[in-house]
């Protein structure tokens, strides 16, 4: 397979394409984009390995235009830069692997065969001398006769036969065919490595691989990168406090009842209880006039009645109205209830024993003062057991002319009926403050929600997220004033917090290179060098020309500490 190694620094050119043919690859090298451009349209590519910091164009421009024809292979990115935003455009931009230098070369060598494997068919069926493994169905057979397999000893045979002649340690095994709620009981790894087991697998393999001992190398160097990432892993799942795993979860303690929330909440209960009073009693004073009205009414109704069913004949009352008529019947005896009629000198004619249980009848005074008047009169009499009756008194005439007293009355209302409505407002009430409380606390919420907002942007504010915004909520109030405030105190944070990340990029990208050349340089040195001479060479090679390049570079280092 053919690889292009696009990378400007001549060092880190050299050992990537001396330990890409070292695996088997043949490798063509460009140290400009131009010239990577020209190769992809003269050459078809399996792979290319691209660094971003080119001379001439920016390895992002060149990714583009690679990306932009018919069929284009897939594309390494080896680069200095490791911030976040710069590995995800360039994954966005078409990249199919990231890896920021310095690196192993182990690592990049085993990213370069998952790209060159993945447009490659994986086989059904696996089959090592006489032993043969079904991938589809699941099924080992040797010699023609069906071995019965559990599902992890299925796995670790399908990953063994898939990489027969490579040396496989335990703790590859375990990383390839467990998860990470691996609890390490299980005893099927150590059976696979006893001694007659191993005599098995030397009796299946039909044919030696030439390539072991460099196998064993890079087997070497990948258990010493997974134990590395290992104990990271670890390192990362320890449980840490909340004020420090999480800085933006440490919420500062809040009294509950000094909370502004729970404070204006309660002011609006407040507010609302006495909003309840007053309107209760402006209603009460409403019913109260609404039901005198109706008792006048309703009185005048009994006077006119009254007048229109009795007549006096011979001084004597008499009621005209027809007895079989129900109707007729409940209305006068409704007025006959409480009513009183009497002659002008104050003698009683008639009366019911309502009219004299309310209290003393009428005084032959009060019975001229009333004929006197112009018109009836309508006043509240007191019962012995309290009650209140309203009474209408006025003159009634006869076919001579004469003058009698009348008076009706009949049972006031009013008192009950607001007493009624007192007592189930105010057992309502409760009910009302009760859902007056929860809306309170939910509009108190609303109010300082803003408030809630802006205390979380500055309790997750950090140097990764200073573009934050919080929108205005344009009311225009202090609260926007402070918003926009500390919208503006954030961004000039990020235009400081930006200097200082593209000065770090800088920095890191004049060492990163050097480093990532040394590294390179001595890995590959392990893979090819046979002699010790060549061993001293690659050494030579690294330090960059006896020492000079290091001495530089330590002069860079401690000019930027100081």
């Amino acid at each position: 397979m053919r690889i292009l190694v696009v990378e400007d620094e001549k060092r880190i050119a050299d050992f990537l394409g001396r330990g890409l043919e070292s695996a088997g690859y043949a490798v063509d090298c460009a140290a400009t984009g131009g010239a990577a451009i020209d190769m992809v349209h003269a050459t078809e590519y399996d792979l290319i390995v691209l660094d971003l910091g080119l001379p001439d164009m920016d390895g992002l421009s060149v990714l583009q235009k690679i990306r932009n024809r018919k069929t284009s292979p897939p594309v390494l990115i080896l680069s200095a830069r490791d911030a976040v935003d710069d590995r995800v455009k360039g994954l966005e931009g078409g990249a199919d692997d990231y890896l920021v230098k310095p690196f192993a070369f182990v690592e990049m060598l085993a990213r370069v065969r998952v790209l060159l494997r993945r447009g490659q068919p994986t086989p059904e069926r696996l089959q090592v001398g006489d032993l043969t493994l079904d991938c589809i169905r699941r099924k080992v057979t040797r010699a023609g006769e069906n071995i019965d397999l559990a599902p992890k000893e299925f796995s670790i045979l399908e990953y063994l036969m898939r990489n027969r002649g490579r040396p496989l340690s335990r703790t590859m095994i375990v990383e390839h065919v467990w998860d990470m709620d691996y609890d390490g009981l299980t005893n099927i790894v150590e059976r696979i490595h006893s001694p007659p087991a191993q005599q098995d697998r030397r009796q299946v393999a039909a044919e030696d691989d030439p390539n072991r001992a460099r196998n064993r190398l890079y087997a070497r160097s990948a258990r010493q990168e997974r134990r590395k990432s290992r104990i990271v892993r670890q390192r990362s799942q320890r449980k840490w406090p909340a004020s420090r795993a999480d800085p933006a979860s440490a919420k500062l303690p809040v009294h509950f009842f000094r909370g502004l929330r729970f404070r204006l909440a309660v002011s609006y209960v407040a507010f609302f209880a006495l909003l309840l009073i007053v309107i209760g009693l402006l209603f009460r004073q409403n019913l109260t006039l609404q039901l005198e009205a109706e008792e006048h009414d309703a009185i005048d109704e009994q006077w006119s009645v009254a007048k229109s069913y009795v007549r006096i004949d011979n001084f004597r009352p008499v009621w005209i109205f027809d007895p079989s008529d129900p109707d007729e019947s409940y209305v006068v005896e409704r007025v006959r209830h409480i009513y009183m009629l009497a002659d002008s000198e104050g003698n009683v004619l008639q009366n019911s024993t309502a009219y004299e249980d309310i209290g003393p009848l009428d005084t032959p005074a009060e019975v001229k003062r009333i004929l006197a008047l112009p018109a009836p009169e309508i006043h509240v009499r007191t019962g012995k057991d309290g009650t209140k009756y309203l009474i209408k008194a006025g003159a009634e005439t006869d076919s001579s002319g004469h003058r009698y007293f009348l008076a009706v009355g009949h049972v006031m209302e009013i008192s009950r009926r607001t007493r009624e409505f007192t007592q189930r407002y105010f057992l309502f009430m409760p009910l009302l403050l009760a859902l007056a409380s929860l809306l309170g606390w939910w509009l108190a919420g609303r109010a300082i929600q803003p408030v809630n907002q802006l205390a979380g942007a500055v309790q997750t504010l950090s140097g990764s997220n200073l573009s934050l915004k919080i929108p205005l909520r344009g009311a225009g109030d202090e609260l926007d004033h402070l918003i926009e405030s500390f919208n503006r105190m954030t961004e000039r944070l990020n235009q400081s917090f930006e200097q200082v990340r593209r000065f770090s990029t800088d920095v890191s990208h004049e060492l990163r290179t050097p480093l990532t050349a040394i590294r390179g340089q001595l890995e590959v040195a392990l893979f090819t060098a046979k002699t010790p001479e060549q061993y001293h060479e690659a050494m030579i090679n690294a330090a960059g020309g006896r020492g000079k390049t290091l001495q530089h570079r330590a002069r860079a280092v401690a000019a930027f500490a100081s």
